[in-house]
């Protein structure tokens, strides 16, 4: 199940697969043995139905633990708390689980639940992944539901209360979840109701049915939110509206068309329709979604959006893993964007040929959707040859015009930057090198920066990434009129390591900064680490 669950939204996701997760987990290793662990006395039963489930279940990055089981085999059994750890501790936890189930059932091959219940779930953060643990990456293979060695009927799930971490997905929150299950052949049939306890309220329904003799499939996912709800404050919706997004598919999986719908209090936001076939390589995925998003954003945003807003998708999720990019565009009033490429088969970029310009039809200022609203520019390109040439070669050029935000402002910015991919498709030995400068010309600016920076600075950059290891940055400069600036190190993750360089010949120019009278000069050299994120640093000074 966890197969089907996988492109499921998140919150809805992570129930699915707990649901999935206690059937087996309480009730299945009963079904396989019973017979043989009836004839032990009860406290054996108990140890051994401990044991199994905690050995059988767990992995190097996931362990499961029970404690508390009563019952053992009877028509009911309860367990007072599951816990799921990874190495940084428990990260789900199963509150007073009790299953009421049929054993009878078990003799004609089935495990039949009437009910199972839980008086809480804690989801407390996501998990992390063992060190050393590869994970196999996602294939488009044929969609299967797995078989147990019974059929599975579950009648009735029920957890009143289910708590997200801030972390899971960005706000913490609380839901209660009741539905049902059947896995019996292969095929598949869940129904979800999810309610949201917190905060303003909230309902999702999920209905899935799969069958196997056909691959079919049946899917209905309903999200409904008052103003104020998840969504809107995770998408930092302008006005936080009442949302509803529905998504409805049915019919053979190798030749699917879904069908999608986002409302705002109402009104259409975005709609469209995804086309999903089964050929040789794969599966194809044909998508053509639009409609007036600039309703989601601020007012001073609305313009870039335009009044529709198209997202168009050619695609091959390739069966040996990876993805051909065949087409992408997206278009709104003042944005227009055309991209090809393509993954490896452990999905890192090997082609990518992009073309985006931003620009105001009518000659104006192109106000741009990020915080503060007070960033514009009268117009801006940027294309990415990659993976393109037969000898490795790869170039991205930046162009920016009338460039303005507070405080500061230029003319022209252009940046080119090239280098060399090699051995792309091998995760041993792939590399990439760049290497590129730039002008920032026509500077207007407060005084103090103004006499640092002059009229023009100049760019550069070199460095290599080689695979497993972090980014060598050999040289970044900022050459000015008073003030030369420069790193070289590392950069892993969000971290840089190495030297940071400052230099000038007259610092006089700075008196504006610190609104006092400066003489001299200034040559500072600093060895250290510094977080991007966080802004934290570990300094030493010269």
């Amino acid at each position: 199940m966890v197969a089907r669950f996988r492109n499921m939204p998140g919150k809805s996701r992570r129930l699915a697969y707990l649901a999935a997760l206690l059937v087996p987990a309480v009730a299945v290793p009963v079904a396989l043995v019973a017979q043989d662990v009836l004839s032990l006395p009860d406290e054996q039963q108990k140890d051994w139905l401990t044991g199994f489930v905690e050995d059988r279940l767990s992995t190097p990055e996931r362990q499961i633990r029970l404690s508390n089981i009563d019952g053992i085999l009877g028509s009911d059994v309860s367990v007072r708390e599951i816990t799921i750890s990874d190495q940084q501790g428990v990260w789900l936890r199963v509150n007073n689980a009790s299953l009421n189930w049929n054993q009878a059932a078990l003799f004609t091959g089935k495990l039949e639940v009437r009910s199972l219940r839980a008086d809480s779930i804690d989801y407390i953060r996501n998990a992390v992944a063992a060190e050393g643990v590869d994970l196999p990456p996602p294939e488009a293979g044929t969609l299967e539901i797995p078989e147990f060695p019974v059929a599975i009927q579950l009648g009735e799930l029920v957890v009143p209360r289910v708590s997200f971490g801030q972390g899971v997905f960005g706000l913490g929150s609380e839901v209660s979840l009741a539905g049902s299950l059947t896995l019996e052949g292969g095929n598949l049939d869940t129904a979800l109701d999810i309610t949201r306890l917190d905060g303003p309220g909230g309902t999702l329904g999920l209905d899935v049915a799969y069958r196997r003799d056909d691959n079919s499939i049946d899917l209905s996912f309903d999200l409904n939110e008052p103003e104020n709800g998840v969504i809107a404050n995770l998408l930092n919706i302008e006005g936080r509206p009442a949302m509803q997004l529905t998504l409805q598919g049915a019919g053979p999986v190798a030749d699917l068309t879904a069908e999608l719908s986002l409302l705002a209090d109402g009104q259409p936001a975005l709609a469209g329709t995804a086309k999903i076939s089964q050929q040789a390589g794969g599966f194809a995925i044909d998508a053509d979604l639009g409609g007036p998003l600039s309703r989601l954003v601020a007012e001073p945003y609305r313009p870039f959006f335009g009044a529709d807003t198209r997202l168009g998708v050619d695609a091959l999720l390739r069966g040996e893993g990876g993805l051909d990019l065949n087409a992408v565009t997206l278009s709104g009033g003042q944005l227009a964007l055309s991209a090809s490429g393509a993954t490896t088969t452990d999905n890192f970029l090997s082609r990518l040929d992009l073309r985006a310009t931003i620009a105001d039809p009518n000659g104006g200022l192109v106000t741009l959707p990020v915080a503060g609203n007070g960033t514009r520019l009268r117009g801006a390109r940027f294309a990415i040859d990659f993976g393109e040439d037969a000898g490795g070669a790869w170039r991205a050029d930046l162009g920016i015009e009338g460039f303005e935000t507070e405080g500061f402002a230029a003319r022209t910015l252009d940046l080119g930057v090239a280098g060399v991919a090699s051995n792309l498709a091998d995760p041993a030995t792939r590399m990439v090198t760049f290497n590129g400068d730039g002008t920032l010309s026509g500077i207007a600016a407060e005084p103090g920066i103004k006499a640092a920076l002059g009229d023009s600075v100049g760019l550069g950059l070199a460095g290599l990434w080689s695979a497993g290891e972090p980014i060598r940055l050999a040289q970044l400069r900022v050459v000015g009129e008073a003030l030369t600036a420069g790193l070289s190190g590392t950069i892993d993750g969000t971290a840089f390591k190495g030297r940071i360089g400052l230099q000038t010949g007259n610092i006089a120019p700075f008196s504006g900064l610190v609104e006092r009278p400066l003489t001299g000069a200034l040559l500072l050299d600093a060895e250290g680490e510094v977080q991007f994120v966080g802004g934290g640093f570990d300094l030493t000074f010269d």
